[in-house]
């Protein structure tokens, strides 16, 4: 039954990824100095994958959940956004990188991520500048 259900989550992915889907290129970045702008790794080459962009539009629920120190509700909070990224074997991907979707060119750093175990993660982007090489 199991495997039933991981058949199905794997296809209705790759629906998901064929409609929605962009074409993003993951930046590893080099970590050789943590006080030095961001730039890219010379050990770890860029490689090309897909993500679906979300935005978290149930901010009011999770500033309830989730108030400030003061008690007080978060105010003027931007919407988060997601991009579940599907993972190319053999390459590694670690909070900091960078991304760049190919559509508008727009640049993101990948905050934290969570595997799935079925070959995609979900990760908490943040808008960014673009990567200096």
């Amino acid at each position: 039954m199991t495997n039933m259900f991981e058949r199905l989550a794997a296809q209705s992915r790759q629906v998901v990824e064929r409609v929605h889907g962009k074409a993003v290129t993951i930046y590893p970045v080099s970590s050789r100095d943590v006080n030095a702008e961001a730039t890219a790794s010379i050990d770890d080459p860029q490689w090309d994958t897909v993500a679906c962009f979300f935005e978290n539009t149930l901010l009011d629920s999770e500033a309830r959940a989730q108030p400030s120190a003061d008690g007080r509700r978060v105010m003027q909070r931007s919407l988060q956004k997601q991009a579940s990224i599907r993972l190319v074997e053999g390459k590694s991907l670690k909070a900091g990188y960078k991304m760049r979707r190919h559509d508008d060119g727009a640049w993101f750093t990948i905050s934290s991520y969570d595997p799935d175990g079925l070959g995609q993660v979900m990760a908490l982007v943040t808008p960014s500048g673009p990567l200096q090489v």
